[in-house]
């Protein structure tokens, strides 16, 4: 990532609570690593979210999953771009094309499809002002990436409402071309958690479009405790990090419409 990946840029490493020493590694290649106890997909993807959105005050935010990895140099160039024209934009891997409706998936006119994966994602700081972040009630694997896009395409980031096969209005997503090789690594699909979350997504409807990471007093607790201590690996100032803490206590009161427990 770091030879391929043109400057300026912030490279951080989310690490859901893995034991196969991550977190030497990246400590010995001298990168930011946010971790903590294993939580799933939507609550890592905001560690990374969050901390490159609000610690580190980064304009677009690419979020690459593990499996997934560029070929070329600049190749985040499209995804700044299209982050700062469309607001998000997700990446057309080959199983989806028969979802693909139109487009040709450059920046300028991205494949619009029915349906969206998230082996790579871009968000700009704009977007996530307004929808947030990834809602901490899915657990484990499955539709966390899928919600959180089509609560940006609802908000008018990265797709189109348009009538769906089934005769509704549903959000479809803006995909881009892109040279990133996907490889073929062991799944984390699981049908129990799969149906867990399906059933958490139904009870969404409804809810505020802005998402915090947490929902509860204990999530927040975990959360900023995660991430301040991804925060001490940085060089910031005793001024910006007083600053930070200030911002904690907004955030902090920022739960009080969400159950404690």
């Amino acid at each position: 990532m770091r030879e391929l990946t043109a400057p300026p840029f912030h490279l951080v490493v989310a690490d859901d609570g893995s034991t196969d020493e991550t977190q030497a590694l990246c400590a010995h290649q001298n990168v930011t690593c946010i971790t903590g106890k294993n939580m799933g997909i939507a609550w890592n993807k905001n560690r990374a979210l969050f901390f490159l959105d609000r610690i580190m005050e980064c304009d677009v935010i690419i979020l690459l999953e593990d499996d997934s990895y560029p070929n070329n140099f600049g190749w985040q160039a499209n995804w700044v771009e299209g982050a700062e024209r469309w607001g998000h934009a997700n990446f057309a891997v080959e199983p989806l094309r028969a979802d693909f409706l139109s487009g040709e998936g450059s920046v300028v006119h991205p494949y619009v499809s029915s349906s969206v994966s998230g082996q790579c994602a871009a968000f700009s700081h704009s977007a996530l002002s307004v929808c947030g972040y990834l809602d901490s009630r899915f657990k484990g694997y499955g539709y966390e990436h899928a919600e959180h896009s089509a609560r940006l395409v609802r908000s008018g980031f990265g797709g189109e409402m348009k009538i769906s096969k089934r005769g509704e209005e549903d959000p479809h997503f803006y995909l881009l071309a892109a040279d990133l090789s996907v490889s073929p690594v062991e799944s984390y699909r699981d049908e129990d958690s799969l149906d867990a979350n399906w059933l958490a997504w139904t009870k969404m409807y409804g809810d505020p479009t802005y998402r915090h990471p947490w929902r509860t007093r204990a999530e927040f607790r975990q959360f900023r405790c995660e991430i301040n201590t991804a925060t001490r690996q940085t060089d910031f100032s005793l001024a910006r990090r007083l600053m930070l803490a200030a911002k904690w206590n907004r955030w902090r009161r920022a739960i009080g419409s969400f159950p404690t427990r």
